[in-house]
């Protein structure tokens, strides 16, 4: 028999000398013993922000400066970091959405209405010596900057606000990342994201934007649903008993 079984063995034994102990609590300590004896859980990254384009390259004429497009995108922080070395971190697959609407008072007509490829999304890269991380995601359908500049991709990067830690070859991203968090004030948005296009023969034209408002939500995970649930139900057990 495991320890943890013996453990609800001797509990059980002893109940009658528990009289103080409610149902509820009953239930609730045993939500908690259940909590602590299954493997932490992955969690989902959830961050948003609004940003608003302050430059743009020669040719881009569809956009204005002052436009503003909000971005919403997810992580998954269990990714794990295929480089080997300590100064940066490499996550292949770290991208689970993303999204991105034109502000309806835009001056310019460009608008993000094609498709993002989640799976040619690249360079989720985390720098340990910079203390910053970056990204960039591509799609299909999306329509052109100015006269023959294609959509290249989105590219942002964030300036963390605390160290990084970067121990090499399989660190998690939340591990890597030191509070566990991503996307949460004062983590800024760096100079040189915006939206890039590319001219034949030219290269590389963008539409550099600033973030206005930023926000970062850790989406609750599938136990801790069920453990509120079941504190919820517990709760209305006592009351009706």
């Amino acid at each position: 028999m495991s320890k943890q079984c013996r453990t609800l063995v001797c509990a059980s034994r002893h109940l009658g000398r528990l009289g103080t102990l409610t149902p509820l609590m009953l239930i609730v300590a045993l939500a908690v013993w259940v909590g602590g004896s299954l493997p932490a859980t992955a969690t989902a990254r959830s961050a948003g922000l609004t940003v608003e384009v302050t430059a743009l390259d020669p040719g881009v004429t569809a956009i204005a400066v002052g436009d503003r497009f909000t971005i919403a995108f997810t992580v998954e922080d269990s990714t794990v970091d295929t480089n080997n070395g300590t100064g940066a971190g490499t996550f292949p697959g770290l991208l689970t959405s993303f999204t991105m609407t034109a502000d309806p008072g835009n001056a310019g007509t460009w608008t993000p209405s094609g498709t993002f490829d989640l799976g040619a999304a690249s360079n989720f890269v985390t720098g340990a010596f910079g203390d910053n991380m970056a990204f960039q995601v591509r799609g299909t359908g999306f329509p052109n900057g100015g006269a023959g500049l294609t959509f290249w991709d989105i590219t942002l990067g964030f300036s963390w606000p605390t160290d990084m830690i970067d121990s090499g070859l399989g660190d998690t991203f939340a591990e890597q990342l030191a509070p566990g968090t991503f996307g949460v004030p004062p983590a800024t948005l760096m100079d040189g994201s915006g939206i890039r296009f590319d001219l034949p023969g030219v290269g590389i034209q963008m539409a550099t934007f600033k973030d206005l408002h930023q926000e970062g939500v850790p989406t609750t995970s599938l136990f801790g649903l069920a453990l509120l649930v079941l504190a919820v139900g517990a709760l209305a057990w006592y009351r009706l008993h």
